[in-house]
């Protein structure tokens, strides 16, 4: 007999389909650990009494686990344009919290290298993925800081482990180490764009 999905529900709306399919890639499969942004998923609506649900669900592309994510919506999240790599506007996220947002850029600011223009274009292309999701960590930990408050508060139903991380890593969720890194992370960004047309020129040399 198949296991039954595993289910995960979204503590709020989510302001953008590139919100919902970040939420989505925080979780990995826990039969396999593949992390992926919902490419495997199916994604329908309805409307209920209380409003209207999204839903994303199938099967893992890996070993074939079944996922379901469900979603309260206030906005049709696939009419909503948004300017990447944030997920969303000026507001910030309610339904992903600061503890999420800082382990995924702690997990992923490795994997981004700082000497692009020595890069093979598969590395360089692999660390510019990385880089992008780092910027988008930054941008909506930013969104979560109220006007002129040094530090992103701890809301009252922060869970055990978003205290514990808080405690380890507290600069990460004040204003200023934020907007240092920020600022370093957007510098490689301009770096890696002068670097683009090697690729390019290495790329359309291996005939792709």
């Amino acid at each position: 007999m198949a296991a039954e999905p595993v289910t995960h529900l979204a503590p709020g709306s989510p302001r953008s389909w590139s919100e919902m399919r970040f939420f989505v890639s925080l979780y990995p499969c826990g039969s396999c650990g593949r992390r992926d942004g919902g490419d495997d998923l199916r994604y329908t609506d309805v409307r209920t009494g209380d409003g209207r649900i999204g839903s994303l669900a199938g099967a893992c592309g890996r070993c074939g686990a079944g996922r379901i994510f469900t979603f309260p919506l206030t906005v049709d999240p696939l009419g909503v344009k948004v300017q990447f790599p944030q997920l969303g506007g000026p507001e910030p996220s309610r339904m992903i919290a600061a503890g999420a947002f800082v382990e995924e850029l702690l997990r992923l600011a490795p994997s981004v290298s700082w000497e692009p223009e020595r890069m093979a274009p598969a590395a360089w292309r692999a660390s510019g993925s990385a880089l992008w999701r780092v910027l988008t960590c930054l941008l909506e930990l930013q969104k979560l800081l109220p006007d002129g408050i040094a530090e992103i508060p701890v809301p009252s139903g922060a869970s055990e482990g978003e205290r514990a991380l808080r405690a380890a890593q507290s600069s990460c969720f004040q204003r200023a180490w934020l907007e240092g890194e920020r600022q370093r992370y957007r510098a490689l960004q301009v770096r890696r764009a002068a670097d683009a047309p090697r690729i390019w020129a290495l790329e359309k040399g291996r005939g792709r």
